[in-house]
């Protein structure tokens, strides 16, 4: 006997796209899972799908080293999706403080990325670029956008229709990072001891 469909979270024009591999090109996109602990704790992976454009519903990892050197790309994540400003980064070195950033927050946070293709040990694969733009960013200006996530999003992190700021983890008095604002994903640190701002 078979089973009936349950199609109240099925979206028609993703079917026979999710998964798909975005191709070399820049897009608007929403951040859809994590992994912080990749490769033995080394690594943080995010995953990226496309929401606009010929190519929506397509997918692409970006794996980025939690190295003290590879970190200003971590930090440049966090600020474009406005998990935290670099008002914060700023105050966070000037007193020393390395916060442990609740990271699940930033699922269904957007940005705008750049797919390039990269050649190592003879081989070439398609890679998230170094740097990632913010919705807003100027050079973005042309990249095709889904005007109804985007409003959404504006929304989430308070700004409307582009105005203000959007709320940052601001260190307790313990030294304990603070959520404000909205979330997405559970809150609070991964207990990671890592120096992000060295």
């Amino acid at each position: 006997m078979g089973f009936g469909l349950d199609l109240t979270e099925t979206e028609p024009e993703k079917v026979g796209k999710g998964g798909e591999i975005l191709p070399v090109g820049m897009y608007h996109t929403q951040i859809v899972e994590i992994d912080e602990w990749a490769k033995d704790g080394n690594t943080f992976v995010v995953k990226h799908e496309c929401l606009a454009g010929p190519h929506q519903g397509k997918t692409i990892s970006d794996y980025m080293s939690k190295s003290a050197k590879a970190q200003p790309r971590i930090v440049q994540l966090g600020v474009v999706t406005g998990l935290f400003t670099m008002q914060d980064v700023n105050g966070w070195k000037a007193q020393g403080y390395s916060p442990d950033i609740p990271w699940r927050n930033i699922i269904g946070r957007q940005c705008v990325i750049e797919v390039e293709e990269r050649e190592h040990n003879n081989k070439t694969s398609l890679r998230v670029g170094f740097w990632v733009l913010s919705v807003d960013d100027e050079r973005a200006a042309n990249v095709p956008k889904n005007d109804v996530m985007l409003r959404r999003f504006k929304a989430m992190i308070g700004q409307g229709d582009g105005g203000g700021q959007a709320p940052a983890p601001a260190p307790q008095q313990s030294g304990q990072p603070q959520t404000s604002g909205p979330a997405n994903g559970a809150a609070g640190g991964n207990g990671s001891n890592d120096d992000l701002f060295s």
